[in-house]
């Protein structure tokens, strides 16, 4: 093997690693997110995260009339070089059915996520139930899996893991047998 031949060789090798590095330091050098969903209680300006259920999000878990809001948890996860504009949020199904909130109960769009931080969307659970329970009814299905899709200002849309929502049992609709037989409940004097 010839002295050029060598030289060829650690050419090729050190230009590999050069167009390998550039492509790299491209990519990183651009603002990156993750995008989380799941769900929480929002009281008095105060936000508590809950693990959501193995089994999902019942569209009939609407506690009504109650002292706190139970709210679906957005969050996005700066992870770039520089910061990033929320554009929009939505919520969309693998079979292209998508949500799109008209309300936020806080951190909806516009938003600027500054580098390595953190930014907290939260729509009202009773909301997304009504759309989801529509979506449900529309489509014929038992359940939907939504994802959350954050687009960005840079034309980049991040999605979430899926979260599964159903139709369990209405709590508000009694079934025929089952009203409480008022001959029975009060005692023999």
């Amino acid at each position: 093997m010839a002295f050029s031949d060598v030289l060829s060789v650690i050419g090729a090798v050190t230009g590999g690693t050069s167009l390998a590095w550039n492509v790299a330091a491209y990519r990183l050098a651009g603002g990156r997110a993750s995008v989380e969903i799941g769900t929480g209680i929002y009281k008095g300006g105060s936000l508590y995260t809950m693990p959501t259920p193995k089994e999902g999000i019942n569209v009939y878990d609407n506690p009504i009339g109650s002292s706190f809001d139970p709210v679906l948890v957005i969050r996005v996860f700066s992870k770039g070089r520089q910061g990033l504009t929320i554009d929009g949020v939505k919520l969309v199904d693998r079979l292209g059915m998508s949500y799109l909130p008209a309300r936020f109960l806080e951190g909806g769009p516009p938003a600027r996520l500054d580098v390595h931080a953190s930014h907290t969307i939260l729509l009202r659970m009773s909301e997304v139930n009504v759309n989801v329970h529509e979506g449900l009814r529309r489509t014929a299905m038992t359940e939907l899996w939504f994802r959350a899709a954050v687009h960005f200002g840079n034309g980049t849309t991040k999605k979430s893991k899926p979260l599964r929502f159903y139709a369990g049992e209405d709590p508000h609709v009694v079934e025929r047998g089952s009203e409480p037989d008022e001959a029975n409940d009060h005692e023999d004097k």
